[in-house]
């Protein structure tokens, strides 16, 4: 007898996270809603997860494992996302965990939308911080206005907070691009643009673990690619629709000028290895000595005194822009 496909996929890659998997494990199963499936994906793995995993897959048949050499969670979850059984799907990051009326009340918000969000609990230093938006409903044909929406409620980066539709993920062949930052607010952009309705709740379940391994933190040497790939489809949301073209420019505008500080925050990141020269190099190339960049840089306003001091340096006293960053940089360190 086929057995019927589970209400709700949960997709989990794995990596050297021994100490952190069986807390989030026990948290999924211990559930109030039950109907789902766990995929937990070992990215080769090289302490106990691997065999963590296969236990708990022997012990609950809704658990499915799958090994792979190492390739980073947006390979681990492309896998998981071509065996997903469920109608809907949602990702945790297995250091951590989530509270055990969470999935029930996210699911008891799927009716009529293609998207359920909920607040989060940020967990680090031995403190916690809940951050929820007020109850919220999205609908549009225009996407941009709807993603513009989302973003509005501070509610596009994440992806472990939030329940998508698998028939969309499958029908778009929607899948996380193969970088190590920020593939999980492309995997947003792209949703959004086969969407059309998003419901917010009022709650907060998820609990993101922030530690001293995560790789989320320190220098990131890929986020220049990040920012071109965001860039790029961001056109491609903006050309999808004419109804939001004005404010979303703006946004779009927004996004480059705050990408010059992050960019240059994290080039003098004290783990950046390369050469002053080449970090000033590509300050010039991408910024300064960029035309568009500094007229759209124009007509956004900066909040804060250190934004503010870095704009009027970049507009009217750019050779001192570099000696800026190096000696904020020097006392950051």
């Amino acid at each position: 007898m086929k057995m019927k496909n589970p209400k709700l996929s949960i997709i989990i890659p794995v990596y050297n996270v021994e100490v952190y998997l069986h807390r989030c494990l026990d948290s999924i199963l211990a559930q109030s809603f039950q109907d789902f499936e766990i995929l937990l994906v070992d990215d080769g793995s090289i302490d106990k997860s691997g065999v963590i995993c296969d236990e708990y897959a022997h012990n609950d048949l809704r658990v499915r494992v799958f090994h792979q050499e190492n390739g980073g969670p947006a390979v681990a979850r492309n896998l998981a996302l071509a065996k997903m059984k469920g109608e809907w799907v949602t990702f945790i990051d297995s250091d951590d965990y989530i509270d055990s009326d969470g999935f029930a009340a996210m699911m008891d918000a799927t009716d009529g939308v293609d998207m359920v969000i909920s607040g989060k609990i940020i967990e680090g230093g031995g403190h916690l911080e809940e951050k929820v938006n007020e109850f919220l409903y999205f609908h549009s044909s225009c996407p941009s206005e709807l993603y513009l929406n989302c973003e509005i409620a501070n509610s596009r980066d994440y992806i472990w907070n939030r329940f998508y539709k698998s028939s969309i993920i499958k029908e778009h062949d929607l899948f996380f691009e193969r970088i190590k930052v920020g593939e999980d607010t492309i995997f947003n952009i792209d949703y959004h643009k086969y969407i059309h309705a998003v419901r917010i709740i009022p709650k907060a379940y998820y609990h993101y673990v922030q530690n001293s391994s995560s790789i989320s933190r320190g220098y990131k040497s890929q986020l220049p690619i990040f920012h071109q790939y965001i860039n790029k489809r961001y056109q491609e949301l903006k050309a999808m629709n004419s109804g939001t073209q004005k404010q979303f420019s703006s946004f779009i505008s927004e996004q480059r000028v705050n990408q010059l500080f992050t960019e240059t925050s994290n080039l003098f990141f004290t783990s950046n290895n390369l050469h002053k020269k080449e970090k000033v190099a590509f300050i010039k190339s991408n910024f300064i000595n960029n035309k568009d960049f500094i007229e759209e840089f124009k007509k956004v306003s900066v909040s804060g005194v250190n934004k503010g001091i870095l704009k009027c340096l970049i507009l009217y006293l750019p050779f001192l822009f570099v000696y800026y960053i190096t000696l904020i940089s020097f006392f950051k360190k």
